[in-house]
């Protein structure tokens, strides 16, 4: 095996998918300080499983994702995949797989996947699948600085790790911790267990008690049921009559009781209506009261208005007295105003005047200069008349022309018209002859297409069909073919953990393991030989395995050794080590077992078999030893013949059934079920090759089921490419069709259009003719009308030129007349200017007075307000006056109404009182017949309330109706019978309370309890018999952790010292073990020696020596127990140059057998290379990964990585 490629999507500073692939030797991987080379190794180390973020240079695991820059944003999740070719035989991991990929992914959320060749697996699996390996977390196959100061630590236990990985323990001390966490859930169990069993314990006794007092308990509620039951029908029966009586007594008191209760009512009635009238009358009575004082309100209010309305009065009178003092005012302002206008209207009148002579001149000029308007007008419309005439003419006289002319040329033009629609009526007959034709044979073609369409999807359809149950027979094949490699991968681990129990000595005692494993491992020497258990020395059939297997029963566990002192020897050994005890027959002093007469006899009675030693193949030496311990046991069919052949022979021998079962000498029998299904130390063998072979026919049956599936497959294949060549056939069949009938509709369109254009060119050669004999008859018409027109316009264009003539001279006039209007013109304007001066002065004038009057009468209107306000306000005081009396009148009227009602409320309570009393004595009437019928209707619900106590009673305590009680059957008792059967109901009584309190549902519990309680007492004793089994397991692990770890460590400190005297060049070193005593916890010390020094501490060494001291060690554990690859992470940064050459040669010599990844700044390191990789950062927190030519290396001088940028 070796490591493949590692793929980096997001890890730390790789954002893009980073593929790096390796090949076997020596690949080194350089690049500046800060590029991220020792990602690679962190992503490495990350990938297999490290869950510590410090020891992947982090704070947190959310660390190791792409963190973002300044070009880049974060990302989500890292991921990284890393691959191995297991395809050689060489550090081959146990997988089936020829190639193993690894992926872990992490989510920022701190959610993380993992995949084992694409499939999502635990973290476990992962683990579990690189222990013993040196690839796993804990492994030395990735070093970096940190490791290195592990090595070195000043805690010896620190180093333990990289020698537990090299040892291959780690998957033992997995068991082990597994197994001991199994123990102590087993103790835990067993210690629950014993405490329900002892609670149930305490509990049986008690319960079986009560459940024997609850059967005599429930015998004696039978009796008394009968008896209770009888009395109760009995008194039921008796009791009808006395709830007749009861019945008819309250019915009469009943209606007594209803016939006083209609009286009272009656007199309630009169009662509540005398008593609405008096509240009536009290309401009126409280209406006019309120009436009364709003009255009073009101005399108030108008008293107060009018002291008020006399305040007014005064304050009003002041103001007419300003009034009359403003008018006079305004007065005087308005005469001097009046004054004013008058010499303005005088001079606005001179002015007038002197306008009005200019505006009579300049009236007359323009009257005349009108009167030459209205003659050029009258000229200008009649020449225009006769224009509008001669146009008339002469535009109808154009039209006949035109009119002519198109007549004439269109007689022409329909005679070769005609001609030419007669000659195209003929083209478009053949037309239409052609296209029906053409529609035709495109008709015939196109049911032919769809023919052959349909066709192709009928054969589609069948092969669909068919590869439907083709799809169908393979779906079912693969899943045959999936249970079948199902079945064959359960096979093969079954096989195989049966024979790890075998090669691990699993279900024998904790001494025979110790002494066997002890015994192959050297730890136990003897000078002679260790034959192994006798399980192991014979072969049994099948079908008499469980008989041999009970016939021995613990001797199967007995070690078979050569002789006497071998087996003293082992005694001595177990004594030793604490490790047990155990039964070894040497084969030098076991004798035989003498046949005995009774055994002679007994073989010929039926249902023998034979003697149990004869049924066992083994080597002949062993054959004594199978004589002593089977020689005396008889092996029957089955039971019955075992006891008769026994009891033939008075029970003077043992005899075993083929299940199992025993009749032990003087006639004891021991049997039941066999535990372990023929899963026995016997059966072990024969288990193991049975599955082998069933899995060997589950992998036949896979491979043929599976080609099976490829080969209904493929069928699938060809009959879908039928079905898709027949749909595509059928698609251009559908395809043609359509062309085909659109072929037919457009040729059946043509000739549809041309049967159309020749009917419409028929309809135009008959409209044709008929025009052009009646253009012939208007052409001749308009010939006449011509000549008629063009004399009329000859006589109206001679009276145009006289009116021409006329109106020239008027307009000369007008012209003379225009020049002399504008002259009067403008002396009348400067007239007019004058005057409108004066005007304005004298409208200002007449605004002043007007704004003057105005005030005038606004004081004026002011003041005859104020008087009007004064004669409302005398008006006001006089009708308060008369609203007073009159409010004081209504008073009066309203208080004597009041006192009315009054009296007739009085009269209302008297009778009132009246019914009260009357009312009162027919209620205590009533309320003795309410007793009557109160007691007769108590009388009748007692005897229906025990009826139901009776019922109720018999329902709760037996669950019975009346109905249900009568179906029982029980004997009637009668008036002489009665007594008799109470007595006996007191009787049964008394015993069922003598018993005290009963638990009926003891019975039930009692059986549950010790049903409980056996079922537990099992648990406990399986859990008990596993206990031992666990404990024995856990000590033969840690013997084994033991063996491995003492042979790894003694390996390793060999080649350390051979190591660090080559790579120092002399020098000694050696490692040692901290706590002998304690091998599986003990700390390793690291004694180092370079030539010529002695050091008491590695401390004492320069950081050069003290990191070639732990590479050193690295090389031996690699020497021991080479890992597939490793990742180095400049581990060799602090050696010197001369030291740095000797790594490189040490890994040049290493790299045939491990594939080395170096990690480096050092020339000498880049030196042992075949491959390299640089590791740059082309823009700031991104890495990116280049592959670089040795050659090019061996070119340049001083350090390659200088030249990375």
């Amino acid at each position: 095996m070796y490591l493949k490629s590692l793929e980096l999507h997001g890890f730390k500073s790789f954002p893009n998918r980073t593929v790096l692939s390796f090949e076997r030797g020596a690949t080194v991987v350089i690049g500046p300080n800060g590029s991220g080379k020792s990602n690679i190794s962190d992503a490495m180390r990350w990938v297999l499983g490290e869950m510590s973020s410090k020891n992947i240079r982090g704070t947190k695991m959310e660390d190791v994702i792409f963190g973002g820059a300044d070009t880049r944003r974060p990302m989500s999740f890292a991921e990284v995949t890393v691959t191995f070719d297991n395809s050689d035989t060489m550090h081959r991991i146990d997988s089936p797989y020829e190639e193993i990929s690894v992926t872990r992914r992490y989510f920022r959320s701190g959610d993380s996947e993992y995949f084992l060749n694409r499939k999502q697996c635990r973290l476990r699996d992962i683990h579990e699948l690189f222990m013993n390996t040196g690839i796993g977390r804990d492994g030395y196959s990735i070093i970096g600085q940190g490791k290195i100061s592990e090595i070195l630590s000043k805690k010896s236990e620190d180093r333990r790790n990289i020698f537990e990985e090299a040892a291959g323990i780690a998957k033992y001390r997995y068991r082990k911790n597994d197994s001991e966490r199994k123990l102590a859930e087993t103790e835990a169990n067993m210690l629950r267990l014993s405490d329900v069993i002892a609670e149930l314990e305490s509990r049986v006794g008690p319960l079986e008690k009560d459940a024997e007092k609850a059967r005599k308990y429930l015998e004696l509620y039978e009796e008394k049921k009968r008896a209770d039951v009888s009395v109760w029908l009995y008194d039921t029966e008796n009791m009808n009559s006395e709830e007749e009586a009861a019945a008819k007594a309250l019915a009469v008191s009943a209606h007594e009781l209803e016939m006083a209760e209609d009286t009272v009512r009656g007199l309630e009635r009169q009662y509540d209506k005398l008593f609405e009238d008096a509240q009536k009358t009290k309401l009126e009575s409280e209406k006019l009261l309120a009436e009364i004082r709003e009255k009073d309100g009101l005399i108030a209010r108008l008293e107060s208005e009018y002291k008020l309305s006399e305040n007014e009065t005064e304050h009003t009178l002041a103001l007419i007295a300003l009034a009359d003092k403003a008018k006079e005012d305004g007065n005087a302002a308005l005469k001097k105003t009046e004054e004013e206008i008058e010499a303005a209207a005088k001079a606005a009148e001179a002015a007038h005047a002197d306008a009005l002579v200019l505006e009579k001149e300049y009236a007359s000029l323009a009257e005349k200069q009108r009167l030459a308007d209205e003659r050029i007008a009258a000229l200008n419309e009649e020449i225009r008349g006769l224009l509008e005439i001669i146009s008339s003419l002469e535009r109808t006289q154009n039209e006949g022309a035109v009119r002519l002319g198109v007549l004439e040329g269109g007689l022409e033009t329909d005679k070769d018209a005609e001609k030419t629609t007669a000659e195209e009526i003929k083209t478009r007959e053949a037309e239409a002859s052609r296209y029906r034709s053409e529609a035709d044979a495109a008709e015939k073609t196109l049911k032919k297409y769809e023919e052959r369409a349909e066709k192709c999807a009928a054969d589609a359809a069948e092969l669909e069909r068919q590869r439907a149950l083709l799809g169908e027979k393979e779906k079912k094949v693969s899943t045959d073919a999936y249970g079948a490699a199902a079945s064959r991968d359960a096979q093969r681990e079954r096989a195989e953990a049966l024979e790890k129990m075998e090669e691990h000595f699993e279900g024998y005692s904790s001494a025979v393991r110790t002494v066997m494993q002890d015994f192959a491992n050297g730890s136990f020497r003897t000078k002679g030989k260790v034959y192994g258990p006798l399980s192991k020395l014979i072969t049994v059939k099948p079908e008499h395995t469980v008989a041999i297997e009970t016939a021995l029963a613990a001797n199967i566990q007995n070690i078979v050794v050569d002789n006497e002192e071998t087996a003293k020897d082992a005694i001595y050994y177990l004594k030793r080590n604490n490790a047990g005890r155990a039964t070894f027959c040497p084969v030098s002093s076991v004798t035989p077992q003498e046949e005995t007469y009774e055994q002679t006899q007994a073989q010929k009675c039926g249902g023998c078999i034979g003697r149990a030693d004869e049924l066992v193949e083994s080597d002949e030496a062993y054959r004594d030893i199978l004589s002593r311990f089977l020689g005396r046991t008889l092996v029957f069919e089955d039971l019955e013949t075992a006891t008769e052949a026994a009891k033939s022979q008075k029970y003077r021998i043992k005899a075993v059934t083929l299940d199992g079962q025993v009749v032990n000498p003087g006639g004891s029998f021991t049997g039941g079920s066999v535990r372990g299904g023929g899963n026995g130390m016997l059966s072990r063998p024969a288990q193991i090759e049975k599955l082998r072979k069933a899995a060997e026919a589950d992998d036949k049956r896979y491979r043929s089921l599976q080609a099976e599936a490829e080969e209904l497959a493929a069928k699938m294949a060809e009959a879908e490419r039928s079905a898709a060549k027949l749909r595509e056939d059928r698609e251009m069949m559908l395809a043609l069709g359509g062309a085909q009938r659109s072929s037919m509709e457009a040729a059946k369109a043509k000739a549809e259009s041309a049967e159309g254009i020749i009917a419409k060119l028929r309809a135009d050669l008959d409209r044709m003719s008929d025009m052009r004999v009646s253009a012939a008859a208007e052409a001749e018409k308009l010939r006449a009308e011509a000549e008629k027109l063009q004399k009329e316009i000859d006589g109206v264009a001679a009276k145009r030129e006289e009116l021409y003539i006329a109106l020239n001279a008027e307009q000369d006039e007008k012209e003379a007349l225009r020049e002399k209007e504008s002259a009067t013109l403008v002396a009348l304007a400067e007239k007019r200017r004058d005057a409108e001066n004066i005007s304005l002065q004298r409208l200002n004038l007449d605004r002043r007075a007007d704004e003057l009057e105005r005030e005038l009468e606004i004081g004026e209107g002011r003041r005859a307000d104020y008087l009007k306000t004064l004669c409302e306000l005398e008006e006001g005081r006089r009708l308060n006056r008369l609203n007073a009396e009159s409010v004081l009148n209504a008073r009066a009227a309203l208080a004597e109404s009041r006192s009315a009602l009054e009296a007739d409320g009085t009269e209302f309570e008297k009778k009132q009182n009246e019914l009260y009393r009357r009312i009162k004595d027919k209620n205590a009437e009533k309320e003795l017949l309410f007793r009557t019928h109160t007691k007769n209707e108590e009388k009748a619900h007692r005897l229906t309330e025990l009826r139901e106590r009776l019922t109720e009673q018999l329902a709760e305590e037996y669950q019975l109706t009346y109905s249900q009680a009568v179906a029982l059957g029980y004997p009637k008792l009668t008036e002489e019978t009665k007594p008799e059967t109470v007595t006996l109901q007191k009787k049964l009584k008394g015993q069922m309370k003598a018993l005290g309190n009963v638990n009926v549902s003891a019975i039930e519990e009692f059986a549950q309890v010790k049903a409980r309680y056996d079922e537990l007492s099992a648990q406990y004793n399986d859990l008990l018999e596993s206990r031992g089994k666990l404990a024995d397991f856990i000590a033969s692990v840690e013997g084994e952790m033991k063996r491995r770890f003492i042979d790894t460590f003694e390996r390793v400190n060999g080649f350390f010292g051979e190591t660090f005297a080559r790579l120092f060049g002399g020098g000694h070193a050696e490692l040692l073990l901290t706590d002998p005593e304690n091998i599986l916890e003990s700390g390793i010390d690291i004694k180092a020696a370079p030539p010529g020094k002695i050091v008491k501490s590695l401390s004492l060494l320069s950081g050069g020596e003290q990191s070639f001291v732990a590479i050193a060690l690295l090389f031996a554990v690699l020497k021991v127990n080479p890992s597939p690859f490793c990742i180095f992470d400049e581990i060799e940064s602090a050696l010197d140059e001369v030291n740095v050459a000797r790594f490189a040669e040490y890994i040049k010599n290493f790299s045939e057998e491990t594939q080395f990844i170096l990690i480096t700044h050092r020339r000498g390191t880049m030196e042992a290379a075949d491959r390299m990789y640089g590791v740059t950062m082309p823009e700031q927190g991104v890495s990116k990964v280049i592959s670089l030519n040795v050659g090019d290396f061996d070119n340049r001088n001083g350090d390659f990585s200088d030249g990375i940028s």
